[in-house]
Order: C-alpha cells, then sequence, then structure tokens
C-alpha cells in the first residue's frame, strides 16, 4: 500500500468484524497478524523469494492519513503490540489530537498484563504447550498456547490464543487429553517468557519457515504480552553429558539383560553393537533436549529415517544392526526411567514401522547419496575442513586434545602506544570468558588479541567500545569452539554480557587483522591454538573417521 492509499474496504471489514466482539482478542489477532506480515521476518522471506515486501511505512502513513473509526481502532491495538518507539509515538500524537474518545482507545489495549503460566508436560518430552494467562486493562482475559516442539529443536511449532481465563482453558485441556502420561505444572512467568522467547528466537532462523498454522501471526501479539513479564527466568535445562559419563551409560547397558539379545558375548555383532550404540547416544546428547535416554516414537523415526542414514554414510553393513541395538537401548531406558510398558510398546512399534525405509536408505544398492563416490567425496570435502580450521596437514597429523593452558597475557610485538587500550579489551575479554565459559576460552581470547593487536595495531587506535572489542573477540573464539552450541551459551546472553546488541562488524576488523577472510561463517581461524580441547577432541574423532573411510575406497 503506497502512501496516498487509502485503507481498502476489505481491510475497514475485518476491523469491523473484529471490533463487534465483546472480547478485544479478535482486534488483537488481527493486529497481531498485520504486524507479522508487516515485520522485518516476513520482509527477508520475500526478498529471498525475489519478491518485494510489504511496505510498514506506507501501511501506517495511510491509517494515520485516513482518521475513520475502523482505523483508529486498529492504530490504537497496533500502538499496544508495537516495538517500534518512533511508530508509537506517531500514533499516540494522531490520536490524542483527534479525540478524547480517540486517546481513550490507547489505554483499552495498553498492558496486556499476564498474571500465570502452566506447562503441560509430557513424560517422553517430545514437545510442551505453555500455557499463559493474560488480562486487559478492561478486565477481558485471554489465554496463549505455545507449542514448543522438541525433536524439531526446541522450536515453536504453533500457537492459540483463546478466551477466557487460563484456568478455564485449564480444565477443558485436562477433560480432551486425560492422559496419565501428562503432567500440568505451574511455572513462573520469567521461565515461561524466556523459554518461549528463546524457541522463538531458534524458530526464526530455520529455512525454510515451518508450517505453522497460527505462530507467524501471533508472534507480534504474543512477544507483546512475554515483554511485560519478569526477566531473569530460566530455560530449558539440559544435562552435559560428558564421555565419561556416556561411557558408563554404555557399559551398564551391555551389562543388563537388556542387552542379551545382542550377543554381548562375542557373537551376534557384539563389536558392531557397540560402536551403534556410540552413535545412539551421540544422537540423543546433541538432540534439543541432549538427553541421550529419551526415546519416543518421534525420536526413534528421526534416527532411522534421517539422522542416520544422513551422518553415519560409508558404514551400511554396521548400520544394518542399528535397529535391535536401539530396541534393546529403547528398553532399558524405559525400564530405568519407570516408562509405562504401553508408551515402550508404541515406540518400538515406530522402530518397527520406519525399520524397512530405514534399509531402504542404506542398502548399498541405493544408488542415492549411499555410493561410494559420494561417500569418499563427503569424507575428503571433510577432511579438508578440518586440515584449514587446524592450520594444515602437519597440525592436524599433530593434533591432540591436551587442554590449554592457563597462560599470561603475550605483548610481544604489539606497539606500546596501544598498550592501555589493548589492556582495557583484554580485562574485559578475561571477566567474560570467566563468567561464561572457562580457562580455556580465557586463554584462546587471550592469544587471538595478542595476534589482532599485533597484526593491525591501528584497529586498536580508532576510536571505539572497549566492551564492543571485547565482545567481537569472545564472539569470534565461541565460535571457532562451537560452545555456542556445545557449552548451551546464546549469542544474545554474551552480548548482554558485555552490554552490545551485536559486535560482528568489530569482528571483521579482528578477523581481518590475524588474516583470516570475514566472509567466514564456520570461523575457521587456521590454528589449532585457539581451540579448546574439546573442540579438538571432536575434530580428532572426525579426523580419523574420515581417515577410516578413504582407506576402504582408496
Amino acid at each position: 500500500m503506497s502512501q496516498r492509499e487509502e485503507p481498502t474496504l476489505s481491510l475497514l471489514d475485518s476491523i469491523s468484524e473484529a471490533a463487534s466482539y465483546d472480547h478485544r482478542l479478535p482486534l488483537l489477532e488481527l493486529a497481531s497478524s498485520i504486524l507479522a506480515v508487516l515485520g522485518p521476518r516476513h520482509a527477508t522471506l520475500t526478498a529471498a523469494r525475489g519478491s518485494a515486501g510489504p511496505d510498514r511505512a506506507g501501511f501506517l502513513q495511510a491509517l494515520l492519513g485516513s482518521p475513520l473509526p475502523e482505523t483508529l481502532v486498529l492504530l490504537a491495538v497496533i500502538h499496544a503490540l508495537s516495538t517500534d518507539e518512533l511508530e508509537r509515538a506517531r500514533i499516540a500524537r494522531v490520536l490524542r489530537s483527534e479525540s478524547a474518545e480517540a486517546e481513550e482507545l490507547l489505554t483499552e489495549f495498553a498492558d496486556l498484563r499476564p498474571y500465570r503460566a502452566v506447562e503441560m508436560v509430557h513424560v517422553l518430552d517430545d514437545g510442551d504447550n505453555i500455557l499463559v494467562g493474560v488480562r486487559g486493562p478492561d478486565g477481558d482475559e485471554f489465554t496463549l498456547v505455545i507449542y514448543i516442539d522438541h525433536n524439531m529443536g526446541t522450536l515453536v511449532k504453533d500457537a492459540q490464543a483463546l478466551p477466557g481465563p487460563i484456568e478455564d482453558v485449564l480444565e477443558t485441556m485436562r477433560y480432551q487429553v486425560e492422559d496419565p502420561d501428562t503432567r500440568w505444572t505451574d511455572i513462573p512467568l520469567a521461565d515461561a517468557r524466556v523459554r518461549i522467547q528463546d524457541a522463538a528466537e531458534r524458530t526464526s532462523a530455520v529455512f525454510p519457515r515451518l508450517d505453522a498454522e497460527q505462530w507467524p501471526a501471533l508472534r507480534p501479539l504474543t512477544e507483546a504480552v512475554l515483554r511485560l513479564a519478569p526477566g531473569g527466568g530460566k530455560g530449558y535445562q539440559r544435562q552435559a553429558w560428558s564421555r565419561t559419563q556416556l561411557e558408563e551409560l554404555a557399559d551398564a547397558f551391555f551389562a543388563s539383560p537388556f542387552a542379551n539379545p545382542l550377543g554381548t558375548d562375542g557373537s551376534n555383532h557384539a563389536a558392531s553393537s557397540r560402536a551403534l550404540l556410540w552413535a545412539i547416544l551421540h544422537f540423543g546428547r546433541e538432540s534439543a533436549l541432549a538427553d541421550p535416554m529419551r526415546w519416543s516414537p518421534v525420536a526413534a523415526e528421526i534416527i532411522l529415517v534421517d539422522w542416520a542414514p544422513r551422518t553415519l554414510l560409508g558404514l551400511a553393513v554396521e548400520l544394518e544392526h542399528l535397529p535391535a541395538v536401539l530396541r534393546a537401548f529403547v528398553r532399558y531406558c524405559h525400564d530405568r526411567r519407570g516408562i509405562r510398558g504401553e508408551l515402550t510398546r508404541e515406540t518400538l512399534a515406530s522402530i518397527d514401522e520406519f525399520e524397512p525405509e530405514f534399509r531402504r536408505l542404506i542398502s548399498n544398492q541405493d544408488p542415492g547419496p549411499m555410493s561410494a563416490e559420494a561417500v569418499a567425496g563427503f569424507h575428503e570435502i571433510m577432511l579438508e575442513i578440518i586440515t584449514r580450521t587446524v592450520g594444515g596437514v602437519q597440525e592436524l597429523n599433530a593434533l591432540d586434545d591436551t587442554p590449554l593452558p592457563d597462560e599470561d597475557f603475550d605483548w610481544t610485538g604489539i606497539p606500546k602506544d596501544i598498550h592501555q587500550r589493548v589492556a582495557e579489551v583484554l580485562m574485559l575479554c578475561d571477566r567474560g570468558t570467566t563468567a561464561l565459559l572457562d580457562t580455556e576460552h580465557r586463554t584462546a581470547a587471550r592469544r587471538f588479541l595478542a595476534q589482532a593487536a599485533a597484526g593491525d595495531p591501528a584497529a586498536f587506535r580508532r576510536r571505539g567500545s572497549a566492551d564492543m572489542s571485547a565482545a567481537a573477540v569472545c564472539w569470534i573464539i565461541a565460535k571457532a569452539n562451537n560452545s555456542f552450541s556445545t557449552n548451551r551459551l546464546y549469542v544474545k546472553d554474551l552480548m548482554a554480557h558485555f552490554g552490545v546488541g551485536g559486535a560482528s562488524q568489530r569482528a571483521k576488523v579482528f578477523l581481518s587483522a590475524v588474516g583470516v577472510p570475514a566472509d567466514n561463517p564456520e570461523m575457521e581461524l587456521g590454528s589449532a591454538d585457539l581451540l579448546v580441547s574439546v573442540a579438538r577432541s571432536e575434530l580428532i574423532r572426525m579426523r580419523d573417521g574420515a581417515r577410516a573411510v578413504l582407506d576402504q575406497y582408496s
């Protein structure tokens, strides 16, 4: 809609229809859906498809220039949901100058206050419903129901906005579900806020966009409500399983009667059973909830027809026994956790259902991506990437996983006129890595900062925030070590520690100073000395695995 156009009759009719209800929720949903379409996320999506996105500024100007009863109501609701302060100020100015009745609309839709949050969780943890009760200034209540899917990566799969108090919605849902394996728990509003916001942030990064019916349209309304919830909540808690803990779990499984069908006495492919169990444990640890003992019918489907055929390339002979190992391990995990037998049978039935497709995908006769040429090519590329990451073939051969020492900052080659500036950044880097990461990351950050200061002293002579520089250094090191995944650290938390919104532009300056291309999404720094032990251990595993596969095809 251009600035000279007036609101269409269809829009005016939609506003009139939404306003005809006794409850304010239809108007809130309408405005939320409009803001979703006019928002930056939708604009990015349309641009990626090669088409021009809707003109938010033009649409708003059309509303502001057409002070009809319908447009004034819509403007008031947009004012309540928008995060753009300039936009909100323009709307408020027009409504206050229009009439006393129009000005009253500003308070009618403002202050959508959440007052209670309840989490609906199933024992198999495929996903959670988070219910948030909301009360408006006029006493109207509605309930947001946000479904967060853990199998898809703890993403917002869908959402609903239901009129009425949360207690009424809960009563209806409990009646409809009647499931002994589902629990309903009140949680702090602060926890609900961070869980929904984190899931929404991850959802935005997924392309193509999830096929959700109502979530994109309800996101502006949900965000407006959550802004009034307390901060400082806890997100989803994930146990960090160490290699030692996984080995102990594997030993306990093979020592149990559940492993007897696998022939742990040396028969029936016992060696491959251990290798396959390790792959299963790795899949569970890397899943959204980081729980290798969580097995549902959906999780079984994902590992059989997606993760295993896509990830364990070149191991078709061993892979054929994966369903048998998975069945035994599912029985063991469900027994350990007291899962009802009916749910265990449903999970085992899922393995039975998808085993034929799994076997087709790993079959040597399949002309698809499991061909020998594709397998060898994949691992050759993987080996090249690992070699670039550590700085060369010799460095790759000598790679070990000894933890980085706690070492002092090296001032060699750094001009004295920038010592004070570098010292400020160093102090902030030390604080940040100590608070959010560990000693190894602190050493890696010190080494990188020293290289950058010696490589391009001019970068520290220019004006700029020391906080921004420290955030850039720590972001580079965390990204290079995959610490935003393995350490459960979020970029926003790192930036919040330094009080900055982002540091990517400053990071490009430092990357250039050490001779690393700024356009480097995997952050290959070309030096094993900047990698922590966990990252190097993973590279060693990948190196040895790739070489073993290539030896098969040489």
